[in-house]
């Protein structure tokens, strides 16, 4: 847990003075003594992340320790993607760092369909990048799996909505033309606006992003569309679709959105706002 104790036990220390490091710092534990028995107690002064590897070190005497661990909360986010991808990377990151979820990164084209349900199914979101191969035949068993749990799917690759029953239309990627650093808020109500004024809301530090786009379904909430340019007038990238929805006749068994506006790296170039409006989508998505 973020807040766990740090506790070390040592057997026959004498009278060896202990130094204990947290992190590369100093840091002094409670220590009490039962016969041969030496138990070391630390307890951070504030939480730590999930996600976050914590380094401790012991000196005694001549001796030394060192040994690392893994900070988990117990609240689990199922990732579709690749770490190594800036936008993977950052999404896994606030995922940790802001919401405490245990982010767990799967290639969806590897994966059996059937360890994806049961990792997906113990899950409080599942997240799937547009760094998927989308169309893929296993990622396309995978996602047809999970269409059905009542765990908030959040999805921003165009090309597997299908299986999730997501869209009632067409969908793409923007052509090289078609890159933008600000989305239009159609919606400014909605939560998952993250309280951005209607119309042209700039959201990333560049727009060199290739979008992925798709028609919102006629039961759901529209929060944000593509600028206007000849290529791509009401180019949909940010809806959501609350649990009970029903979307091409079937009720949508969870929450899910999409947010193609990001595309493959966007979310690591996202400004203040992009920020916000990502966290109340996230929110959201999470019941908060």
């Amino acid at each position: 847990a973020p807040d766990a104790e740090i506790v070390v036990e040592m057997q026959n220390r004498g009278g060896s003075t202990v130094m204990m490091t947290v992190e590369g710092s100093p840091v002094i534990p409670i220590i009490t003594e039962d016969g041969a028995t030496s138990t070391l107690t630390y307890t951070p002064p504030t939480a730590f992340v999930s996600g976050q590897e914590i380094n401790v070190g012991l000196t005694y005497g001549n001796a030394t320790a060192a040994w690392g661990y893994v900070i988990e909360t117990g609240s689990k986010a199922l990732m579709f993607g690749a770490l190594g991808n800036p936008g993977d990377d950052w999404v896994a990151a606030r995922l940790a760092s802001e919401f405490g979820l245990d982010v767990e990164v799967v290639d969806s084209t590897s994966i059996s369909a059937q360890l994806a349900f049961d990792k997906a199914a113990a899950a409080s979101l599942v997240y799937i990048s547009s760094s998927v191969l989308g169309g893929n035949t296993n990622s396309v068993a995978v996602f047809s799996q999970i269409a059905g749990l009542a765990v908030p799917i959040l999805c921003v690759e165009q090309a597997s909505i299908d299986e999730l029953v997501l869209k009632e239309g067409g969908a793409g990627t923007t052509p090289g033309g078609g890159r933008f650093d600000r989305l239009v808020i159609t919606d400014a109500t909605h939560p998952t606006a993250g309280g951005l004024p209607l119309g042209s809301n700039v959201l990333l530090t560049a727009s060199g992003e290739q979008h992925h786009w798709a028609d919102a379904p006629a039961n759901g909430a529209l929060v944000g569309e593509l600028p206007d340019f000849a290529a791509n007038i009401g180019k949909d990238v940010h809806w959501v679709v609350d649990a009970g929805v029903l979307v091409n006749g079937v009720a949508s068994p969870g929450r899910r959105a999409f947010f193609g506006f990001v595309g493959n790296n966007g979310a690591a170039s996202l400004n203040t706002d992009g920020v916000a409006l990502w966290d109340a989508l996230i929110n959201w998505m999470l019941g908060n």
